[in-house]
């Protein structure tokens, strides 16, 4: 930590290393860790691209391969009212009408699961009721563990200098739904907590992180360094920029979680306004009203030079230090 960095909680639902489970979640955590703008003070893990247990094995391989050490709670295994369906599976149901066991395995060994971490709601209380500064939440995956702790200590809101969310679809369409974001549609009632909770916003959503791409040849290029760190990540890359091209047809990647993160590296990268925001609980749209009184600060556009070169520069430094 260094004088004036901002301390932060990371709240995402991380997958690399597990078969055909999205990587951003990792690449935002490793963003984190290689700025010393942020303090990174505990990391929670939600259900989302994968199971809670999996994402908390995910994150724990992800912080320990950069030799930093963070603590690293298990948050909701289940969204607050509706099933939980993986990401993973649902991409699987996209991709061969199947399910996620019959999808090839990943290039690496799967990490192994952790059952003894502490819960992500004890640890967030201590940590927020302990701290003398106010810890800002970066929540990358669904909103579940934010919700729960609207739901059970809304006193704490106060000690919070803001929530940074990475979800939802303002003005265009959602990659769930025509309607829905994925992040939002996977817990819409944690989410609608979310947005009515009086404590500062900020939105990052499909409108900004959909604008940007990252190649494979760009994360090698980054990743040229040799070391574990770099074939780890390099290999997570190369496995979802080949789903991805199945998907899409282009050879890259959205980077939409560090994309959020970068805001609290960088927000004069990022264009915004004030809006009300509140979520669609039966479709999880999310609705953003234009309002200067608005609650969340809405990020409408994006440098992506700038995001890039911030981006495959952090990934450089912290594969070679």
């Amino acid at each position: 930590m260094t004088s004036g960095s901002t301390p932060v909680i990371i709240d995402t639902d991380p997958g690399l290393g597990f078969p055909w489970a999205d990587i951003d979640d990792n690449l935002a955590v490793i963003l984190a860790l290689a700025h010393e703008e942020l303090d990174v003070r505990l990391v929670t893990v939600v259900s989302g691209n994968t199971p809670a247990l999996e994402g908390a094995a995910s994150v724990s391989e992800t912080v320990a391969m950069a030799g930093r050490s963070v603590p690293i709670a298990l948050g909701a295994q289940r969204p607050l009212a509706k099933p939980y369906v993986s990401g993973r599976e649902m991409l699987a149901r996209r991709m061969q009408g199947g399910t996620a066991d019959t999808l090839p395995t990943s290039e690496r060994a799967t990490p192994p699961i952790r059952t003894n971490l502490p819960q992500a709601f004890s640890a967030q209380v201590k940590l927020i009721e302990s701290s003398r500064e106010r810890l800002t939440v970066v929540c990358l995956g669904p909103l579940t563990n934010i919700g729960l702790l609207i739901q059970r200590r809304p006193d704490l809101l106060d000690r919070l200098d803001s929530v940074v969310i990475m979800g939802g679809a303002i003005d265009r369409p959602g990659n769930v739904t025509p309607l829905a974001e994925f992040n939002i549609w996977i817990d819409p009632d944690a989410a609608a907590l979310v947005f009515a909770a009086p404590v500062r916003k900020i939105l990052v959503s499909l409108d900004v992180t959909m604008t940007v791409q990252i190649s494979q040849v760009e994360v090698e290029d980054a990743l040229s360094a040799k070391g574990d760190l770099a074939e780890y990540l390099a290999a997570g890359a190369r496995s979802w920029t080949h789903i991805w091209k199945s998907v899409t047809g282009t050879p890259a990647f959205v980077p939409h979680d560090p994309i959020a993160l970068s805001y609290l590296i960088d927000p004069s990268m990022f264009e915004s306004e004030p809006m009300t925001v509140r979520v669609e609980r039966d479709s999880g749209r999310t609705i953003g009203v234009r309002n200067a009184e608005g609650d969340t600060l809405v990020c409408t556009r994006l440098d992506p030079v700038r995001f890039k070169r911030l981006f495959l520069s952090a990934l450089s430094r912290i594969v070679s230090a």
